[in-house]
């Protein structure tokens, strides 16, 4: 979906970002259409880890916990591609992107916006800096909107989950608000449609 919206925007995407990037799938998936570089980034140093492994050896095989002392065993091949982006990884926070030399054309957020804690502030980060997602860049927000209080209280929840939390009124000065006026008012980032 992201290739097909920097397509329409007629935007080219020289540096792209995954974050949440786990084992790195979507960011392997991502460097064999970015121009320059992919970089990978999540908390966890395991999963960092095993995205470097998996991306060196164009595959692997890791075992992934279940529950308590079980795991299950995943093989994981990749395609090789003619040529692709170069791919990094970092272990770093979600909440605190800022400090990359470059800002980047593309950012993608997988299932990270339901965990963390401010997810109002999480988004103003995009629009405070260039140094994480550039002027003109593309944001694109993959969330199951699965809150959770022992991620973030719910009165900062966006949006609600079936119509069960608090809805707030969106200030002009608010992320979501602002991010569609920096894009011209286009669906730079889609969110579940409020209730009539």
């Amino acid at each position: 979906m992201l290739r097909e919206c920097t397509v329409r925007a007629g935007t080219d995407v020289a540096r792209a970002l995954d974050v949440g990037c786990n084992v790195g799938g979507l960011s392997y998936a991502l460097s064999e259409w970015v121009g320059d570089q992919v970089v990978g980034v999540d908390i966890s140093p395991r999963a960092v880890d095993v995205a470097k492994a998996v991306a060196r050896n164009r595959g692997g095989t890791f075992h992934v916990a279940e529950q308590g002392p079980f795991t299950r065993e995943v093989r994981i091949r990749l395609n090789r591609a003619a040529s692709r982006a170069d791919l990094a990884y970092e272990v770093r926070d979600a909440e605190r992107l800022r400090g990359f030399a470059i800002g980047f054309d593309a950012v993608v957020l997988s299932n990270v916006l339901d965990r963390v804690n401010d997810p109002t502030a999480y988004l103003g980060q995009f629009l405070d800096s260039a140094d994480v997602l550039r002027s003109g860049g593309l944001l694109m927000v993959a969330c199951p909107w699965s809150w959770e209080p022992r991620f973030s209280h719910p009165d900062a929840w966006l949006g609600s989950a079936g119509g069960q939390g608090p809805q707030r009124p969106r200030p002009e000065g608010d992320p979501q608000v602002r991010l569609r006026a920096r894009r011209g008012g286009g669906p730079a980032w889609c969110a579940p449609a409020e209730p009539a």
